[in-house]
């Protein structure tokens, strides 16, 4: 019984806004691709009631803020792309399971503060997107496919490359979960579903920036990325990358560098990160 209803109250959250919570006092989430981190927000009004005293009507207020919070946390999932397909909104809506998950991880997850003011409580909460307690393993289960990159059996290169950088600027690519890398011919050179799960799980399929002196590359890629550009493909969906196929036979001759690529090594310059 508790599961049904802890489906039935998410499944409530994805479709509508209760007409019993107060409305938000503040925008409801901040999602931080560069931090890989998600912040959400819950208030509500103190309101005195003829019993009890200001204790009281604090804790109800704090637990209504709590309420909103939630809300706030599902409301986020819209604005979360997976995949060029779906949102993180969508893998809820069709999938009573990873509901359970959610909910269950979002009241897992301890306040970062609750602010007691004369009128109004506010609850805070930040959620990693990846490692111990990270949320996004729950939308997007990586690994389907592990290590079966396309094989360039044509091409000679002894160079093992510890990642893989490129510049998407110009593009207009947007960030997603699990984004898929292309070579000219639409062979699929890197993706999440290539990758090993654990390495997912920690740190996710690719880092994003926006800006190529970000102290956060060299500690993804490490030292000798192979550094590559973008290219125009108007037959991609827009969280997909294309690079030249002479790269990709590059990226993808020895096994070191393919090994490098199964731990999510890889970062994406991009315009900006929404």
């Amino acid at each position: 019984m508790d599961r049904l209803k802890t489906v039935v109250l998410v499944l409530m959250l994805l479709t509508t806004v209760s007409i019993y919570a107060d409305p938000m006092q503040k925008p409801g989430f901040v999602v931080d691709w560069e931090q890989m981190k998600l912040h959400v927000y819950g208030s509500s009004q103190i309101i005195a009631q003829d019993s009890g005293n200001i204790i009281d009507w604090q804790l109800k207020a704090a637990r209504i803020a709590e309420q909103n919070l939630l809300r706030s946390f599902i409301d986020a999932m819209k604005y979360i792309q997976v995949d060029g397909y779906q949102t993180a909104h969508d893998v809820l809506y069709h999938d009573l399971q990873r509901n359970e998950q959610i909910y269950q991880y979002c009241d897992r997850i301890k306040a970062r503060s609750i602010t007691y003011n004369e009128t109004d409580v506010l609850v805070e909460k930040t959620f990693d997107f990846y490692g111990r307690d990270g949320f996004m393993p729950i939308l997007f289960r990586a690994g389907k496919e592990t290590g079966k990159f396309p094989n360039y059996c044509d091409y000679v290169f002894s160079t093992v490359f510890s990642g893989l950088l490129i510049d998407a600027r110009g593009l207009n690519r947007k960030t997603a979960v699990a984004p898929r890398i292309f070579d000219q011919e639409h062979n699929l050179v890197y993706s999440a579903e290539l990758m090993e799960r654990y390495h997912f799980i920690e740190r996710g399929a690719v880092l994003y920036v926006t800006d190529s002196n970000d102290s956060q590359i060299e500690g993804r890629v490490g030292e000798n990325p192979l550094r590559t550009i973008a290219i125009s493909d108007n037959k991609l969906l827009d969280t997909d990358i294309a690079i030249f196929s002479e790269d990709a036979r590059v990226l993808l001759h020895h096994q070191g560098t393919i090994n490098n690529l199964q731990m999510g090594r890889v970062v994406i310059i991009v315009d900006s990160i929404e």
